[in-house]
């Protein structure tokens, strides 16, 4: 047995409708943003804007739930079992264990019906049994792994190799037992934000975001026109409605919402943090350049 044994769980099928999910919303957006800009009442573009808010939060998700596919591992050590999916991390100390069994013969778990893609990544509370734990995908059989505390669901590719590895590793022991920790996503945006600096990027770019919806919103009543443009021959265009801009806070907020959560991708590396740094001062930069872009098309209405 090697020192560090890892194994993987099934990602081809899931995978594969992940990646047509995030293919279709990203097919989707582009039009929900045109319908917007041709929307003639207030309720249109808003109905458009909503549809663009929700696909992109839509596509965030799917974005990180291939993250967290792609980087799921279950790894056996000399002296502890470590579990992750994506930035979901558990140690679990070997003298913790107290059981591997498949999941049929745990009569108190059912795994649930409902899966996003084919991937359980949930928790449970099972009177008289404990809490419980899904770090799985389909496609292969479930191992219930029972600790001191609570249980993991989990789906290496190889079972029986995995049980086999891991009862070698108990029966052997370690003269070093390491200590447990888990460690969750949101621990990852909590660790920044003691940064002073984090604290007023974050809030400087959240104040531009909903100063720039306050001002568009008490515009609004006014029925103020703005220029469209230029045709291909340079001729000025009829002017249209200022409601035809609410598109521009609402990408603003998408695009700082998007290098926020990627910033925090990179932070949890410390050699990478110079980059999460560069994409929070960038969301903070292309917030105000939203702003002075609305402003100077309200001076030359």
């Amino acid at each position: 047995m090697t020192r560090a044994s890892v194994f993987y769980p099934p990602r081809m099928p899931a995978l594969v409708f992940q990646a047509l999910a995030l293919a279709l919303l990203l097919l989707i957006l582009p039009f929900a943003v045109l319908f917007s800009l041709r929307a003639a009442l207030s309720w249109q573009i808003a109905l458009g804007m909503g549809l663009v808010l929700l696909d992109a939060l839509a596509a965030l998700h799917l974005i990180y739930q291939i993250y967290a596919l792609t980087h799921a591992a279950y790894r056996i050590t000399e002296n502890a079992l470590h579990l992750q999916w994506g930035l979901r991390q558990e140690i679990i100390p070997s003298s913790d264990i107290s059981w591997v069994r498949p999941s049929r013969a745990v009569t108190e778990i059912q795994p649930p019906r409902r899966t996003l893609f084919g991937i359980w990544r949930q928790r449970q509370n099972i009177p008289g049994f404990g809490q419980v734990e899904y770090l799985a995908s389909r496609g292969a059989a479930l191992l219930v792994v029972s600790c001191a505390e609570k249980h993991f669901v989990i789906s290496p590719q190889n079972a029986a190799d995995f049980v086999e590895t891991l009862r070698k590793t108990l029966e052997i022991g370690s003269l070093q037992p390491s200590p447990g920790a888990s460690f969750y996503p949101g621990q990852l945006a909590r660790a920044p934000l003691r940064h002073p600096w984090a604290r007023f990027l974050w809030t400087f770019t959240i104040a531009l975001n909903l100063g720039f919806l306050l001002w568009l919103s008490l515009l609004l009543p006014g029925g103020i026109q703005i220029p469209a443009g230029y045709d291909a021959y340079a001729r000025p265009l009829a002017a249209v409605p200022l409601r035809t801009l609410l598109w521009l806070p609402l990408m603003s907020l998408v695009t700082a919402l998007a290098d926020w959560l990627w910033g925090l991708l990179l932070y949890a590396d410390p050699a990478r943090r110079p980059w999460a740094w560069a994409l929070w001062l960038s969301a903070a930069l292309q917030s105000a350049l939203y702003l002075l872009a609305f402003y100077l098309l309200l001076a030359t209405a």
